[in-house]
Order: structure tokens, then C-alpha cells, then sequence
């Protein structure tokens, strides 16, 4: 996708030099090019970088997770709490599940890319898998107590334990 000199203007300015040019870009793929809405540079005088923030805008339909598939991730799955057993019924049980999906082979051999007859096909056939995966692990093997909160242990735990130790 190319973008005209109207929609960014430049992407890096030196004032010493006066030069001015197009050095940073968006890499999209095909299939994202008719999403994009509009493709420009931020120009701020806050900017204390050579460099000028681009933004893409990019418009895409989402669909979004039921409840239960919302409380299924806050508590992730432990595998470490698993006894063998549980990892051996999770294996039964997705091999079980996995079994009974049928397999879009049309799909599979069809060659035109943009087919929405076999896309849909492959796209259930993908959320059938997916599902199996959720069930067998929700069903056999044990959660963590509680959600763990990413990079607490590494960047807020030494501040709270000091701040335990003051109080």
C-alpha cells in the first residue's frame, strides 16, 4: 500500500540539516490493504525525535468472547498443578473431541484464495479446534488461584514489600 504526499507528509526532519524525508513505513499484508482508512503523520512540537509518529487506522470487525470464555482465561491453566492423570485425560479428551470434527477436505484442495464458500468452512473448522483445545483443558486440568497480573513479580513486588517493611 503506498500513501500519497498528502496523507504524511514526511517521517523524519533534521533542523541542522534542513532535510526531510520518508524513512518510516507500515509493512501491511494483502489482506489488511482494504481495512487501512487512512495512513498519516503526527507533527507535534512535542516531539523532541527526529523521527515523526506515523499512524495507520485500520478498520476490522471483532467478535467477541462470551462470558464463560472470559472467566475461562482470567484464571489460566496450571500444568504444573496437574497430576499425570489430569494431563492424560486432557490428551484422551481432546484426541475424543478432535475425533468427532469432520474435516472440510473440499476446503482443503480448494485454490482460489478469497473462496467465502470454503473460508467459512476452514473458519469453523478452525473455532471447532479452538473449542476442543478450551474444553479438554477446562475440564481436566487444574486453574491457578487467582488471575496473575503480568510483570507484577519482576517490576511492583520489591516496591511492596518495601513498602510492607516501612508500615
Amino acid at each position: 500500500m503506498y500513501c500519497t504526499d498528502d496523507e504524511a507528509l514526511f517521517t523524519y526532519i533534521n533542523e541542522f540539516t534542513g532535510s526531510r524525508s520518508k524513512l518510516d513505513n507500515f509493512i501491511i499484508s494483502e489482506n489488511l490493504s482494504s481495512h487501512v482508512c487512512r495512513y498519516y503523520s503526527i507533527n507535534k512540537g512535542d516531539n523532541l525525535s527526529y523521527h515523526i509518529p506515523i499512524v495507520v487506522d485500520i478498520t476490522l470487525s471483532i467478535e467477541y468472547l462470551n462470558d464463560i470464555q472470559k472467566i475461562m482465561f482470567l484464571r489460566k491453566a496450571s500444568r504444573g498443578k496437574a497430576t499425570p492423570g489430569q494431563i492424560v485425560s486432557s490428551r484422551d479428551l481432546l484426541s475424543n473431541l478432535l475425533d468427532g470434527i469432520e474435516i472440510p477436505i473440499q476446503a482443503m484442495y480448494c485454490k482460489n484464495m478469497f473462496c467465502k464458500y470454503h473460508n467459512s468452512d476452514i473458519d469453523t473448522y478452525y473455532s471447532f479446534i479452538i473449542t476442543s483445545c478450551i474444553k479438554a483443558i477446562s475440564q481436566c486440568i487444574p486453574r491457578t488461584s487467582k488471575p496473575k497480573i503480568e510483570g507484577w513479580n519482576d517490576n511492583v513486588k520489591p516496591y511492596k514489600e518495601q513498602s510492607v517493611f516501612w508500615h
